[in-house]
Order: C-alpha cells, then sequence, then structure tokens
C-alpha cells in the first residue's frame, strides 16, 4: 500500500469509518425503533384496559337494569300471588266450617238414627210399655 500526498490515505481510512459509522447508526435506529415499538405496545395496554374498564361498567349498567326488571317482576307477581293465598285462606275458612257442620250433622244423625233402631228393634217400645202405669 502505497501512501500518496493528497490524502490517498484519507480516503480509505473515511472508507473504514463509514461501516462502524452506518453501524452505529443501524443501532441507534433499531434501538428507537424498539423504544418505539415499546411504547406502541404500553398505549395498546392501555388502550385495552381502558376498554375493559367500559365493557365491565357497561355490563354492570345492564347488570343493575336486569335486577331492577327482576325486582319490578317478583312485586307484581308478589302481588297477584298474595291474593291467590288470600282466596284460599278464605277457602280453607269455608271448609273448616263446612266440616263442623257435618260433623254436628252425623252426631245428631247418629243420634236420631241410634233412636230409630232402638223402636224398630222393640227396646224402646218396651222401655216404654214398662214405664207405663197401669
Amino acid at each position: 500500500m502505497s501512501v500518496h500526498a493528497g490524502g490517498d490515505s484519507d480516503a480509505k481510512s473515511d472508507d473504514m469509518l463509514t461501516p462502524i459509522s452506518t453501524g452505529d447508526t443501524l443501532g441507534k435506529d433499531a434501538a428507537r425503533l424498539l423504544e418505539e415499538l415499546n411504547e406502541k405496545r404500553e398505549s395498546d395496554n392501555k388502550l385495552v384496559e381502558e376498554f375493559r374498564t367500559k365493557m365491565h361498567e357497561v355490563v354492570d349498567n345492564m347488570a343493575g337494569q336486569l335486577g331492577q326488571q327482576l325486582m319490578a317482576k317478583y312485586e307484581k307477581t308478589n302481588s297477584s300471588v298474595q291474593e291467590i293465598l288470600d282466596g284460599l285462606s278464605e277457602e280453607i275458612r269455608r271448609i273448616t266450617t263446612v266440616e263442623g257442620e257435618i260433623a254436628e250433622f252425623e252426631k245428631t244423625f247418629g243420634l236420631f238414627f241410634g233412636n230409630a233402631n232402638s223402636m224398630a228393634s222393640g227396646d224402646y217400645t218396651q222401655q216404654h210399655i214398662e214405664h207405663i202405669p197401669g
């Protein structure tokens, strides 16, 4: 390699520095790109978290509305059920009264029937004849 005046060797040394400069530049560019990529990822994660928060709010709101609708239905149903139960209670009271009346009728009928059987068998007549003064 011969060195000439006028900087032939300078030209070669610039060529040798260029790849190092380009390598540094590429490294810096790659680092900058990675940093931008990480920033975009962080931004995406924040966006996903905001979406998740909004979805929770929407679901909570919908669940609240559903709960209110169910409570309104329950209140309406409760009043209908209460009317039915009141009617059933009244019917049970009537049935109890009729059962008591039937039991009283059976008792009275039993006494009447018992007396009628006694008369038919002659026991009643015989007893009364014996007590008739004579």
